[in-house]
């Protein structure tokens, strides 16, 4: 969680992902920094009053920062969350997003990334 809060330093501005606090991290607990926000499937009810244009703004803004830190990761560095729920999307005040529960995160190698960027090119096409 640490080293992937690292690797997305510099989307900072759009995502945020908790980081260990130090000195209570063991074997059996690891206390980290809260997250403010909304629950992404909480998110419908909240802006239900809001114009259609409005909504569908906001849905492709979140999407967008999304994409970028799973982009980041998974073809950065190759270590990302691999538990992309909605229940671990947090949406915070101004549109940034927030990454939850890394108790399952992955470490691609070179070959797997590269795999990974034909796949997303190929449903470009």
């Amino acid at each position: 969680m640490d080293t992937i809060a690292q690797h997305l330093q510099q989307l900072s501005h759009s995502v945020r992902v908790p980081r260990s606090v130090p000195g209570l991290v063991s074997q059996r607990l690891m206390v980290m920094t809260y997250m403010e926000g909304l629950p992404l499937l909480q998110l419908k009810d909240k802006v239900a009053h809001l114009p259609q244009w409005k909504k569908d703004k906001a849905a492709r803004g979140i999407l967008k920062r999304v994409s970028e830190a799973y982009g980041q990761m998974i073809l950065g560095e190759g270590l990302f969350q691999a538990d992309g729920h909605p229940g671990n999307i947090l949406v915070q005040q101004g549109g940034r997003v927030a990454l939850l529960d890394y108790g399952q995160s992955k470490q691609l190698g070179e070959e797997d990334k590269a795999a990974f960027a034909d796949l997303v090119l190929a449903m470009h096409k």
